[in-house]
């Protein structure tokens, strides 16, 4: 069923770009695929796409013609993202762009590259509503769809399950980007709305070679709990200084992911990787930092 989804889906795709048949004059379909492979949690991302590809083509491809993917890696740069989807476009003359992961850089390719070319993109993972807003005001031109959560809906769910957990006072950590940026604001609105207080909006930088203050400042509002709309790595890195200090976090937040609850399995894997509630154990005092 997925399989057949996905192709019909490049076929619509393919069918998009000129208006005509695609066995007429298209073979091969060629799709683009702008993903970061150059970081650890990017690779299984476009292997996915690869291995899409390939179930379509022993399905006997888009109309009998094969799918070409051309992969290249954006390495979670604008300017490099960039780069990489003006060569699929101008150069490989591909008629569907897969990509990007981050809505940083997935904006400049849509405003910049795919749109003004007239070919469809599709992104697995860019959840910034400043997406959503350009599709409204009729920028993206129909060209613009995404598989995944926006970040309303994942701020909504993220306060849903503190507000079901009974914490009053939740700290942000949030990613210094668009996507970040984004969910901090969203987060800011829905956690108030719901009457919990957020003790503190703490942005994140990549590369940090310690995220000790931050921590720190987070500790010292002795928040309930702490909400990461972090990456992997900089999630791991906020998360091990926070042991460092003293303070055992606890993964225990339930995700329903069920098929009964569709929204709520949408924002599945968000909340599973970088986007879960920590808070230390249950009858153990805080430990406060020195």
């Amino acid at each position: 069923m997925k399989t057949k989804y996905l192709r019909q889906l490049v076929i619509a795709a393919a069918l998009t770009v000129g208006g005509a048949s695609v066995a007429a004059a298209d073979c091969p379909v060629k799709v683009g695929v702008a993903l970061p492979t150059s970081v650890d949690w990017g690779k299984p991302i476009a292997e996915t796409a690869l291995w899409v590809a390939d179930m379509i083509n022993e399905a006997g491809g888009v109309d009998g013609c094969p799918v070409e993917t051309i992969l290249r890696d954006t390495q979670v740069d604008a300017k490099v993202g960039v780069d990489a989807a003006k060569a699929m476009v101008d150069l490989d003359k591909v008629q569907l762009m897969m990509g990007a992961v981050s809505s940083g850089v997935t904006l400049p390719i849509l405003t910049s590259v795919t749109v003004p070319a007239g070919v469809m993109q599709i992104s697995c993972c860019s959840s910034s509503t400043r997406i959503t807003g350009l599709a409204e005001e009729g920028s993206t031109k129909g060209l613009w769809f995404r598989t995944f959560a926006t970040s309303n809906v994942q701020s909504a769910v993220l306060t849903k399950l503190a507000k079901d957990a009974g914490y009053g006072k939740v700290t942000v950590f949030y990613k210094n980007d668009d996507w970040g940026q984004d969910m901090a604001s969203l987060l800011d609105n829905a956690l108030k709305a719901s009457g919990i207080e957020v003790a503190a909006s703490i942005a994140i930088t990549d590369n940090q070679p310690s995220y000790r203050a931050e921590v720190t400042e987070a500790l010292g509002g002795n928040p309930d709990a702490v909400i990461l709309a972090l990456y992997p790595k900089e999630g791991i890195a906020v998360t091990r200084e926070w042991i460092s200090l003293g303070v055992r976090p606890r993964w225990s937040v339930p995700i329903p992911c069920g098929p009964r609850n569709s929204v709520m399995r949408s924002a599945c894997s968000i909340l599973a990787t970088s986007s879960e509630l920590t808070r230390p154990r249950r009858g153990r005092p805080r430990p406060q930092p020195s």
